[in-house]
């Protein structure tokens, strides 16, 4: 892999006429709810000192909604291909599989992600927001992450791909969004990863869309 920092935030990714489409595609798209409650999460990052991460006797929760089946036509293709292409760009191994779903959270307050690192399920990541609205700050759903014992934030906002190298240490969480927030804050979400043992840990505990690979 090439060294790159650990997010790398691309704004206006689509081209406009794309990107409506996309807001259609997803829009009112059916998901399900998913709640996880990992209890011996933590100790696995028991090698990790920060004070401020959760201790190993804490327990990791995340509740999201999501749909892994995004379909098989020209819009969805269009913009995974995209992605893909930005991907490979911070990557020298041509053998990849990505996998992609569409991630929600809804804009009741009851959606979040607990601190946690995503070395184990991918070599990179990528979180690309369809919204509508230009997000405003306390509308919550913020990714927040950790670099040089600072707190960075990256705001959601529309037609804007993040990609990030999960091969760092960078703890990050997502914040509920709010109940006053317009919308929900609707991603496309994915990992690329040419390790093959990391694609057990997919299969054990996630079921991915399979539709793009390396």
């Amino acid at each position: 892999m090439k060294n790159f920092n650990k997010i790398t935030i691309m704004d206006n990714f689509l081209e406009n006429d794309l990107y409506s489409l996309v807001l259609k595609k997803f829009d009112g798209i059916e998901y399900e709810v998913i709640t996880q409650n990992k209890e011996e999460k933590y100790s696995y990052y028991s090698d990790y000192k920060d004070k401020n991460f959760p201790s190993k006797d804490e327990v990791y929760m995340a509740q999201f909604c999501t749909n892994v089946n995004l379909g098989d036509d020209d819009i969805v293709d269009g913009v995974l291909s995209k992605i893909k292409s930005e991907v490979k760009k911070f990557i020298t191994d041509d053998d990849l599989d990505f996998r992609t779903q569409f991630n929600s959270y809804r804009n009741n307050g009851e959606d979040y992600l607990r601190c946690h690192f995503d070395d184990y399920i991918g070599d990179i990541g990528y979180v690309f927001y369809m919204l509508s609205d230009e997000w405003k700050y306390d509308w919550g759903g913020l990714l927040h992450y950790v670099e040089n014992g600072e707190i960075k934030t990256v705001l959601p906002a529309p037609n804007r791909l993040i990609i990030t190298n999960n091969l760092e240490n960078w703890p990050h969480w997502v914040t509920p969004v709010n109940k006053w927030s317009k919308e929900n804050r609707n991603t496309l979400v994915g990992f690329a990863v040419s390790d093959k043992e990391k694609l057990k840990s997919w299969n054990s505990e996630y079921i991915w869309s399979e539709n793009v690979k390396g």
